[in-house]
Order: C-alpha cells, then sequence, then structure tokens
C-alpha cells in the first residue's frame, strides 16, 4: 500500500508540472496579443483632427538628419576655409618679406638720385607778368543817326 501512494504522489506532481508549464507557455486569455507592427498612436489636435504621432515622429527625425547632415557640411566648409586662410596668410608674408627686400635693394642701388614719384606735384615757378602794351585808341564806330534828331 505504501507503494500505491508513492507512484500515485508521483503521477499527481508530474501532472501539476505539467499544468503549470502550459500555463506558462501560453498567453492568458484576457490579453489580446499586439500586432507585429503596432498599432498607431492617434493624437487629437485643437481643431477636431486625428493625427498619427508616428508620422509626426518620422518628419522630425528626417529634419534631424537634415539639420546634423547641414552642420557636418558646414563644419567641413568651415575647417577648407580656415586652412585656405592659412595658405593666404603664408604667402602675404612672403610677398611683405619679397617687398621689403626690393625696397632695400632699391634704397642700396641708388641713394643719391632719388627722383619725385609721378604723381608728385613739380615745382612751378611764379608767372611773370607779361609786359603790358598800351593801347590806343582807335577809330571810333560811326554812329547811326537816329529819328528825331
Amino acid at each position: 500500500m505504501g507503494r500505491a501512494i508513492l507512484v500515485v504522489s508521483i503521477i499527481v506532481l508530474c501532472s501539476f508540472i505539467f499544468v503549470l508549464l502550459q500555463l506558462w507557455q501560453r498567453a492568458p486569455a484576457g490579453v489580446v496579443p499586439a500586432p507585429a507592427g503596432g498599432a498607431p498612436v492617434l493624437e487629437m489636435r485643437d481643431d477636431g483632427s486625428v493625427y498619427a504621432v508616428s508620422l509626426r515622429l518620422k518628419r522630425l527625425e528626417e529634419r534631424l538628419m537634415e539639420a546634423e547632415k547641414r552642420a557636418v557640411d558646414l563644419e567641413q566648409s568651415l575647417t577648407s576655409a580656415r586652412t585656405e586662410r592659412d595658405e593666404l596668410k603664408g604667402q602675404v608674408n612672403r610677398l611683405e618679406g619679397e617687398v621689403s627686400r626690393l625696397q632695400r635693394r632699391l634704397e642700396e642701388a641708388s641713394p643719391q638720385s632719388v627722383l619725385p614719384p609721378a604723381n608728385a606735384p613739380t615745382e612751378v615757378t611764379p608767372p611773370t607778368e607779361p609786359p603790358v602794351t598800351p593801347t590806343l585808341p582807335g577809330p571810333m564806330p560811326p554812329t547811326t543817326p537816329t529819328p528825331g534828331q
């Protein structure tokens, strides 16, 4: 008899384990499984219209991606502008050095023959007054008689 109680106890224990395993694998009957894509979340607007939030999120994500792309492009153009500025600064420094070298060379070559610049005003001697020639009165023009004389 002891043996029969042991066998029945093992069978009951196995059936409890089987039932619990089945309940654990299967979802409860009251919960509806969610669709694979998910239901769209709707938003009520002030004017009474209904709008899908997922569409709004998608547009905001697209705007964010465009803004990030613009930021990267602007950063690249800023970097290229800085390198170009540095190159031009180097060229200006080289040209300034060359100009100062040429000016020194010019001063060393001809210090005594300093010519005034081409656009400098030339010294003008005051004009002498032309000789005054006396004007003699010439013949008088004929007068026409007026009526009544």
